[in-house]
């Protein structure tokens, strides 16, 4: 099965604590991303074991659907999940690094694909298409958690 590693990453001028909160809050995504749809499976909040259903691309095209569960979370530090079920398998890393006034975010994934149709995405774009996705989803934080701080992008 094909797999990929790798990291994205996007400095943003807001505490660690914001950026946190916003990325822990898995169903309120859509606000920031609306291409992207994550819900609670069996939680109603975000604790060690909870399973986040994942959604990427508008009904009827999803494009990719997996489930991730929460192994380990260090408030304003790290969550650590990994993908259980569905189009993709393996581990993802949040780590959110206060500097200042700022707070260095990044998201490293180690996944495989498990449908046909994932076997031929990573055949076709693998690695560049999924960093792209998270360019995105990190450009979209970026903006949002800046317009909760009051700051604006540099």
């Amino acid at each position: 099965m094909p797999s990929f590693n790798c990291t994205n990453q996007i400095e943003i001028h807001a505490p660690a604590s914001t950026v946190f909160a916003v990325v822990s809050d898995y169903p309120s995504w859509k606000r920031w991303v609306s291409f992207y749809h994550c819900d609670f499976i069996d939680s109603d909040e975000l604790t060690v074991g909870t399973r986040v259903q994942h959604k990427l691309g508008y009904p009827p095209l999803i494009v990719s659907k997996f489930v991730r569960e929460i192994k380990n979370i260090e408030a304003n530090l790290w969550i650590d999940e990994a993908y259980i079920e569905g189009d993709l398998t393996g581990t993802g890393i949040w780590r959110f690094r206060q500097i200042e006034s700022k707070t260095l975010v990044s998201y490293q994934c180690c996944v495989k694909s498990e449908t046909l149709a994932m076997h031929f995405s990573f055949f076709l774009a693998g690695k560049l298409a999924h960093s792209l996705v998270y360019w995105f989803i990190l450009k979209r934080l970026k903006a949002y958690c800046e317009s909760l701080s009051g700051k604006e992008s540099l």
